[in-house]
């Protein structure tokens, strides 16, 4: 099977052999002439047998008396191509490259219309790394076949290669120039234009692209991008609006049209779109969280636009079904719009999917405190400080809930283990210094609670209510020292100075006065 596929194959070859190495026979009259054209025939059958002889000893291997049978043929007829073609062949695999090239031209020489001599002076060349050579064979195989589109890719390549982007794209132009605009050679030019350096000649490229299939909006998207981080917004919108009208039911095109109304200089209809885009039902949760996490800054986000990026994520949880993903940043959302008793169930939503992160224990003890659910705060509270017992508020809190239950020894260990902890950047310190000075001196322990309240109002100096307190608590000790009195009557003095119709201040400073025996001045 495989002996007869083989002359098959050697039909073939003989069949390409050029006049160099089979002879035409003539029919010339003349007994002179017969001779002749036999003696021809002879010599080209000759030549045809050693032919097969070198392809059957190639195909089975024996490379070396293949050469020397191409080599004999060669001697007899350097003009047959066919044998320089398979010479070439050989000794490339071999590595010989020089003598490889040289064959090779030979072949090419002799049949200068043959594309397969010139594909394999292609492969040589580029095994010797001359692109600029590979090119210039990919330039005649274009020349034998002008209507094959894949040589016109394949030149452009080996311009590439060859580091000739220009002459890269001129040959891509002439493919267009036959077969009209597609995507292939578009893109690949947008490429090249852009390796050179060329970024207005690349969007070119995809905007002639865009116009030639306004039914493929993605090009169009490609376009008005490129236009709009070119800050040419005028260009920009109508590719923008472009695909609007091929395609309604994008999700996306009203996100695209809310940033170019946003950068124009139109926030009402940036909104609009926005929110039109959430509306859509294939826009997942995830995409309109990533959207508006990136769409807005933070100022803009909680300030400037703090009304209307509200309502937008109210909408945002209206349409979305995956409620545990975005939890916490709706709950974030209703706490800075002081609506804590509405964030509660999306904080603890989100804790029963997670209960490791920290912030969001946080949010949740912070949310119990301005609801005053004191069982839960307190329970919650516990908890959190088992999970995370190098974190100050939930400590803070059970102190605050002790306090509450007169249950100040309590309260005092949690306040110390908040301060052996450290108050990092100040988080917390005036308060757990306020609350332990309270705990010590309802615990009698007035003389630890001095200090506590002197660092609290170096923290505060400004606490009239502390200062009202500390004044009182100092004039109500029975051994109270002149020194103490008088500190007293200076921090109350300083209450009734800023607010002289405070009765509960009035009352202290009275009261300090009295006991400093100044009862005539106490009276008023």
């Amino acid at each position: 099977m495989r002996r007869t596929v083989f002359y098959v194959f050697a039909a073939a070859l003989l069949g390409c052999i050029p006049a160099g190495c089979r002879s035409q026979r003539t029919t010339a009259a003349t007994e002179t002439g017969r001779q002749k054209a036999t003696e021809v025939d002879e010599a080209t059958l000759q030549l045809e047998g050693l032919l097969i002889e070198a392809k059957m000893q190639q195909e089975a291997g024996n490379d070396k008396q293949a050469l020397e049978l191409y080599k004999k043929i060669l001697t007899q007829d350097n003009r047959c191509a066919a044998a320089h073609y398979e010479t070439a062949a050989m000794l490339l695999q071999a590595g010989a490259l020089d003598s490889a090239l040289y064959h090779g031209h030979r072949a090419n020489e002799l049949e200068t219309g043959n594309v397969w001599y010139k594909l394999l002076l292609t492969n040589i060349y580029g095994h010797r790394y001359d692109h600029k050579a590979v090119a210039a064979m990919w330039e005649e195989i274009v020349a034998v076949q002008p209507d094959r589109r894949e040589n016109y890719y394949q030149l452009s390549d080996a311009y590439l290669q060859a580091g000739d982007a220009e002459n890269a794209i001129d040959a891509l132009n002439r493919a267009e120039r036959r077969w009209g605009v597609s995507e292939a050679v578009s893109l690949q030019k947008q490429k090249l234009w852009e390796a050179l350096g060329k970024p207005q000649q690349a969007l070119h490229e995809v905007e002639n692209l865009a116009r030639s299939m306004p039914e493929e909006t993605r090009f169009s998207a490609i376009v008005a991008e490129a236009y709009m981080k070119q800050k040419d917004y005028r260009h920009a919108k109508p590719y923008y609006d472009n695909i609007a009208r091929q395609r309604p039911d994008d999700e996306f095109i009203h996100i695209s049209l809310a940033n170019y109304y946003k950068l124009t200089g139109e926030p009402q209809r940036a909104m609009e779109e926005l929110a039109t885009g959430f509306r859509h039902p294939k826009l997942s949760c995830t995409d309109k969280m990533q959207i508006l996490s990136t769409f807005y800054s933070t100022e803009e986000f909680y300030k400037t636009y703090a009304p209307e990026t509200y309502a937008l994520v109210d909408t945002l949880v209206r349409y979305c079904e995956d409620s545990s993903s975005y939890a916490m940043f709706y709950a974030d959302v209703l706490m800075r719009r002081e609506r804590y008793e509405e964030a509660l169930p999306w904080i603890r939503l989100y804790l029963r999917h997670d209960s490791s992160r920290y912030e969001a224990w946080e949010a949740l003890l912070i949310c119990e405190s301005m609801t005053q659910d004191s069982n839960r705060l307190a329970h919650d509270a516990a908890l959190a400080s088992e999970l995370f017992p190098f974190h100050l508020l939930p400590h803070y809190l059970l102190a605050l809930d002790a306090h509450g239950r007169h249950e100040y020894t309590t309260a005092l260990t949690h306040l110390e283990r908040c301060r052996k902890l450290g108050f990092r950047n100040g988080y917390l310190e005036a308060e757990c210094y306020g609350l332990m000075a309270e705990c010590h001196y309802r615990a009698g322990e007035p003389e630890k609670a001095w200090p506590c309240f002197d660092r609290y109002l170096e923290l505060h100096p400004d606490d009239m209510g502390i200062l009202n307190n500390y004044a009182y608590y100092l004039s109500e000790m029975p051994g109270a020292s002149p020194a103490q009195l008088v500190h007293a009557e200076q921090m109350s003095r300083r209450t009734i100075e800023a607010e002289p119709k405070n009765a509960t201040f009035l009352d202290t400073y009275a009261w300090i006065l009295h006991r400093m025996g100044r009862d005539h001045n106490a009276l008023p």
